[in-house]
């Protein structure tokens, strides 16, 4: 499921900035502040709300699980920050752990620089504690000077609070444990957003950062999911009675030629239904039913082993109890339905030949 922002506070920021390679063997030293901005409470304002759209409901973002664990992984660096006093000093020599880990990620030349935000707060009802890492591309036209962290900084407030800069890749570490009980992974809630998730090529050249990086790796169950949300979608169109027949088999061939046809690598249940519809009341309804099925409104891997084959077929049933199986690429194709008050029209794009 999406990430409960409830109670999501801002305790601590701290920002630091990593640069392109000149040398593909050669990491280039990053440039590190040496203590936490206090944004003013507008600022602050701003950041949480632009954090919560990218991590919540109808968000671009992975639950993934932690994959390294040992000394020097990034989930080590959080658990020992987690197991000690969290004193400031400990949050800024964290941070910059964590910076010096993703410039080593960025191996090669061909990844940019960017601005580095480290978080720490509260999340949840539970008021559960998180780190969260965002990684932001500098806009050109903005020159950077050393002076004290200071201009790093007001650099910073600007750009994460400009609407047209994207927060491009961001990851939220939950501790699950309550405070004095040891940190433990399977514990640990994680989750990684990805301004460019929904496109088909962006996971691969995201693989530097939630592997080499943060050693994270997709949740296992990928096929349980995939089919949970088709049939939790199919079930809606069904069932739903602000549908009428015709926009009933309208729907379930734009649910199947989305899993089948889109390039994507994920799936997003409001990205789907958004695109078959934008009468905001069918909407509501399917989100709302999304919920109670327990379909998870982030992105979701797709995954069409446990549905290969229902996928392609349309099984039509209507009020007689006569039956149509067709392929579903023919239906819109060289099948025409229409709804003629009680009855329904069915026209095929093809001479009758004989009877199988």
């Amino acid at each position: 499921m999406a990430l409960d922002f409830q109670n999501f506070y801002i305790k601590r920021v701290i920002t630091h900035q990593i640069f392109k390679r000149i040398y593909t063997t050669e990491m280039v030293t990053p440039i590190f502040n040496k203590e936490c901005t206090n944004f003013l409470n507008e600022a602050n304002d701003a950041l949480q709300e632009r954090i919560t759209k990218s991590f919540g409901n109808n968000s671009h973002s992975i639950k993934m699980s932690i994959k390294e664990k040992g000394e020097g992984s990034v989930f080590a660096f959080i658990a020992d920050y987690w197991s000690g006093e969290e004193k400031e000093e400990d949050f800024v020599e964290l941070s910059k752990n964590l910076t010096i880990k993703l410039a080593q990620a960025q191996n090669t030349r061909q990844y940019p620089g960017g601005v580095i935000v480290v978080l720490e707060g509260t999340i949840s009802e539970y008021n559960e504690e998180y780190i969260l890492f965002i990684k932001a591309d500098i806009q050109d036209g903005f020159n950077i000077v050393e002076k004290d962290g200071e201009n790093l900084m007001q650099y910073v407030n600007n750009l994460l609070l400009t609407k047209e800069q994207k927060l491009q890749k961001m990851a939220i570490f939950v501790r699950g444990s309550v405070k004095g009980e040891k940190v433990k992974r399977k514990e640990t809630k994680v989750y990684l957003f990805d301004s460019n998730t929904n496109k088909s090529i962006s996971l691969s050249k995201a693989e530097y950062f939630y592997n080499r990086f943060l050693g994270l790796e997709f949740c296992k169950g990928s096929d349980f999911e995939t089919n949970r949300f088709y049939n939790a979608s199919k079930e809606f169109f069904n069932s739903c009675d602000k549908l009428s027949p015709s926009e009933r088999i309208d729907f379930q061939t734009q649910l199947k030629r989305y899993l089948r046809l889109d390039p994507a690598l994920v799936i997003h249940p409001y990205t789907f239904i958004t695109s078959v519809t934008n009468r905001g009341e069918i909407i509501d309804l399917y989100i709302a039913d999304m919920k109670k099925n327990q379909v998870p409104l982030n992105d979701i891997m797709k995954n069409l082993s446990m549905i290969d084959e229902s996928i392609n077929k349309r099984k039509m049933v209507f009020s007689n109890a006569i039956k149509l199986e067709v392929m579903d690429d023919e239906v819109g194709d060289n099948i025409d339905i229409k709804e003629d008050g009680e009855n329904t029209i069915i026209t095929i794009k093809g001479k009758y030949i004989n009877e199988k």
